[in-house]
């Protein structure tokens, strides 16, 4: 069955940069050094400046629901609104689980805890690491 050039390799070889200079061929754009960045990231600025939550959504939260909010704003680069909104039902389940584990409630702290893993889940963290064979 044919297949083109699905196949590693397939397709014409490139023609040796010497051969290219004798036919008057070199283009120093096409030929020459390669950029370390291509695309829209070699204009980027190279700063990784952590985000800070907005403080609408640290309004409210208890200790650990703060440092949970805090802590995912410094670990992720680009937090959007829904994601914001997410992550602040999460830090809500995860004040909820502190103060029912505070209170000797296992049972409430439990079901906190899946409400908070059902927010980060929606956001696709963490990822499954159990596989099903």
């Amino acid at each position: 069955m044919a297949r083109g050039g699905a196949r590693v390799g397939a397709g014409r070889p490139k023609k040796p940069l010497e051969a290219h200079k004798r036919a008057g061929t070199f283009r120093a754009d096409r030929h020459g050094p390669r950029p370390a960045v291509v695309g829209a990231l070699a204009m980027a600025p190279a700063v990784n400046v952590a985000q800070a939550p907005p403080a609408t959504l640290l309004a409210g939260l208890g200790e650990s629901g703060v440092r949970f909010l805090r802590s995912a704003y410094a670990d992720f680069e680009q937090i959007g609104n829904m994601e914001g909104e997410v992550l602040r039902v999460a830090a809500e389940a995860y004040d909820d689980a502190a103060m029912a584990r505070a209170r000797g409630d296992l049972k409430s702290a439990r079901a906190a805890v899946r409400q908070f893993l059902a927010a980060l889940q929606r956001l696709g963290w963490p990822k499954p690491e159990r596989v099903d064979p």
